[in-house]
């Protein structure tokens, strides 16, 4: 058996003084340090890589919105298109009473240094030159226009 006097003669003084104690009680004090510093690390590691997966997960997102819009955005145009088709407009122009007309007349209007003359012309005379060409219910809304029109010329509403 080994006494602490026979210790104290086969182990050098230097490793038994103060100072070399605190050499080797401090060798797991710098390992838990260097791990802690390891851990956080890895845990800000961790924390930018989620960030980066959600940042391109919401980018995939506002991609497949875009692509949606898109579509939709040429459906409207679709739809815009065939509104302002020909065929379309003729349609609506045969539903509403309009039909083609043979023989246009041009009006030439001269108006004297003056100005446009201030007559105004009475319902009655405004119906005999209404197109003979338009239904009742559509002569009717074209005098009630005709009529707001030359209220118009007579008195227009000054710019603001």
């Amino acid at each position: 058996m080994v006494t602490d006097a026979r210790l104290s003669n086969q182990v050098p003084k230097s490793s038994l003084s103060w100072k070399s104690f605190l050499l080797r009680a401090r060798v797991p004090f710098e390992f838990a340090r260097i791990c802690v510093i390891a851990t956080l690390l890895a845990l800000v590691y961790l924390n930018q890589n989620s960030q980066v997966s959600n940042l391109v997960y919401e980018i995939q997102v506002l991609n497949a919105k875009r692509q949606i819009l898109c579509r939709e955005n040429a459906e409207v145009r679709y739809e815009i298109a065939v509104a302002e088709s020909l065929f379309r407009i003729e349609e609506k122009a045969v539903r509403l009473g309009l039909a083609d007309t043979v023989a246009v007349q041009r009006l030439e209007v001269s108006y004297a240094e003056e100005g446009p003359p201030e007559k105004s012309l009475p319902p009655k005379q405004l119906s005999s030159s209404v197109p003979t060409y338009l239904t009742a219910d559509a002569r009717g809304a074209w005098e009630t226009l005709v009529l707001q029109f030359i209220e118009w010329v007579k008195n227009p509403r000054p710019a603001p």
